[in-house]
């Protein structure tokens, strides 16, 4: 039933309708005309001379024209009964819309009252940041309460609207677009229908538009890209320090300054008046269409939705201009659990999937951790919905790109894992701390590893525990992750990488050091730098860091710390000191555990015979340090 209303609404059926019944009029029309009815007779007479009638006798070509015009007029009789029809129930709809029940939310109401008062000149003003979904719920609103009313509704692109006249011509536009009268419908006739509707068509001015319509002027920020707020060039024509005036007792130098202090004056006043310049025509421009809005308002009784995105337009702006000239209603959009639905739909529906079975997946997935990601965002205060809908887009293409390289060994949980690796990748790249994530192990907990290295602030940290998935999540890697944000070349590795992750050897361990602060390391365990370093810290804090850092040297010493190091590998080996360095640098971030680093030091320096690392540094020093002292113990 839905996809039925959908095709009977839609623009192509409709225009169908209207050639249709611009053909049977025509029909209905020329099958009375004399002339018409002669030129048919000789057409005939023409053919049979020629034998061009293919059997075809003069009776049946009457019966032919008799059927074609009874057709025609019954057509014509079912358009207008449907026509009618419409209208008396656009007529009753309008007569019980002021007593309609049970609207759903503030905002519904509140747009009703005024859609529906008489006497209140006012403007309905609907704003908020981008992608909230202004636009949406007027849609919806009007679709849901006004689809049959017999009120017109016109939506104005305010997009490059700088004059009087432009705004007028788009308003012109669409009621010609709108126009559903007989005089429009004569275009639509065979032959005849465009030279007889050009020479008598209505001219179209806000005059001829019946009172109480509805304007939406949607996009009001785009008049001008950048909005009201005051734009600075960023240039500074004066210099930080003048060293010539610095006790400069000659002549000529002194004079040599005020000559430039003079330049420096005049290109700043420039600069301001340029300044100035631009926000006043800007400001000009929005004027002109708020002063004709209000004149469609005060003038010809007409009701108007403003739809503007405020975080571009300026608060400013709004204020002054929306809650004074023009008087405005105003409901401010906040994005909520419902427009990140919306927003994830509209990016489902847009993405075109390389089958149905990775876009059912990738479907399920956000259906299982949308409300969960709202909670998040909400608490991080991170609620741009450019800034979410990146997330979502990262994720859907990210997604497809892995299933569509290795569907057989992506579960759900790591599709989970992955939306929320990106999501720290963009946190991350909000906080500028994102040279971190390199050194996070694919695989790993995501929380412990976030912990470890503090790669964004407690803030955000604290909204992403708020994720009833969180001590579960592991870290998919930046090259999975981090490609589409960070706008780096799409990996092509992602069997290898995949495979890293469910390799990965210490998810339990690191899922118990989450749980337990006091875990205790045992010499037959197998562990990681990180994992030491980890618990060398919370020891640290809560002032037992003496005995973890024997518990820490012991196991060192009692385990193969060549194979530790080994987890550091590059292809080439003689990065792997340095790797394994930077990452205790990472991890300690200034502190100093000496027994321990003394253990590490000296099997990097039997293992490898470093003598000194020219790395800036304080992990790097201290490693100098010690092969200075080994080598020289006197000194």
């Amino acid at each position: 039933m839905k996809k039925l209303g959908g095709f009977l609404t839609s623009n192509k059926v409709i225009m169908f309708f209207k050639v249709v019944l611009g053909f049977s009029i025509t029909i209905v029309i020329l099958s009375e005309v004399d002339k018409f009815k002669l030129a048919v007779k000789n057409t005939y007479l023409f053919m049979q001379n020629n034998d061009l009638i293919f059997g075809l006798t003069f009776a049946d070509v009457l019966n032919l024209s008799y059927f074609t015009k009874k057709l025609s007029i019954i057509y014509i009789i079912i358009f207008i009964v449907f026509i009618l029809t419409v209208w008396v129930i656009r007529k009753t709809f309008d007569k019980i819309s002021n007593y309609r029940p049970k609207l759903t939310n503030p905002f519904e109401a509140s747009l009703f009252k005024y859609l529906n008062s008489k006497d209140e000149k006012k403007v309905y003003l609907v704003t908020g940041e981008w992608g909230s979904g202004k636009t949406y719920i007027v849609s919806n609103f009007l679709k849901k309460y006004f689809k049959y009313s017999n009120r017109k509704t016109y939506y104005i692109s305010c997009f490059g609207l700088e004059s009087r006249e432009q705004v007028l011509k788009e308003i012109k536009e669409q009621l010609e677009l709108n126009d559903n009268s007989f005089l429009n419908l004569l275009q639509y006739f065979p032959v005849v229908g465009q030279p007889i509707y050009s020479l008598i068509k209505q001219t179209y001015s806000l005059s001829t538009v019946k009172a109480n319509s509805i304007f939406i002027f949607d996009d009001f920020e785009r008049i001008s890209s950048l909005g009201l707020r005051k734009h600075s060039s960023g240039r500074d024509y004066y210099r930080k320090t003048s060293s010539l005036n610095r006790g400069s007792k000659i002549k000529e130098l002194d004079d040599i300054n005020k000559e430039f202090k003079k330049i420096q004056e005049s290109l700043s006043r420039l600069q301001k008046n340029e300044e100035e310049i631009y926000y006043l025509e800007n400001y000009q421009r929005y004027n002109v269409v708020t002063g004709f809005i209000n004149e469609l308002v005060e003038t010809y009784n007409q009701k108007v939705i403003i739809v503007c995105n405020v975080d571009i337009l300026g608060y400013e702006f709004v204020d002054i201009v929306f809650r004074g000239k023009l008087d405005c209603i105003t409901y401010t959009k906040t994005v909520d659990s419902q427009t990140i639905d919306n927003l994830s739909n509209h990016i489902l529906n847009n993405q075109v999937f390389s089958n149905n079975i990775i876009k059912r997946r990738i479907t399920n997935v956000l259906q299982l951790v949308l409300q969960d990601f709202g909670n998040v965002i909400e608490i991080s205060k991170k609620t741009n919905l450019r800034h979410t809908k990146s997330i979502l887009q990262s994720f859907v293409d990210t997604a497809e790109y892995v299933l569509f390289k290795n569907p057989n060994k992506i579960s759900d949980n790591y599709l989970i894992s992955l939306f929320y690796s990106i999501v720290t990748v963009k946190f991350s790249t909000d906080e500028r701390k994102i040279e971190y994530l390199n050194y996070m192990n694919i695989g790993g907990n995501l929380e412990f590893y976030l912990k470890l290295y503090n790669s964004i602030d407690d803030n955000t940290i604290r909204a992403l525990s708020s994720s009833k998935y969180f001590s579960t999540l592991r870290w998919t890697g930046t090259q999975l992750s981090g490609y589409w944000l960070l706008n780096m070349t799409k990996p092509q590795e992602v069997n290898e990488l995949v495979s890293e992750y469910n390799n990965y050897l210490y998810t339990s361990i690191e899922s118990d050091i989450m749980l337990d602060e006091n875990y205790q390391i045992e010499n037959d365990q197998l562990l990681l730098l990180e994992h030491i370093f980890y618990l060398m810290e919370v020891s640290r804090k809560n002032g037992n860091v003496d005995v973890m850092s024997e518990r820490a040297v012991s196991y060192l010493k009692s385990s193969n710390i060549e194979s530790l190091l080994l987890t550091y590998e590059n292809p080439n080996s003689k990065n792997i000191p340095y790797r394994f360095l930077t990452t205790v640098h990472l991890i300690t971030r200034g502190s100093i555990y000496q027994e321990v680093f003394k253990t590490i030091f000296e099997e990097i320096y039997n293992k490898y015979g470093v003598e000194r690392i020219e790395e800036k540094g304080y992990i790097f020093e201290q490693y100098n340090q010690f092969v200075s002292v080994l080598k020289n113990p006197d000194n």
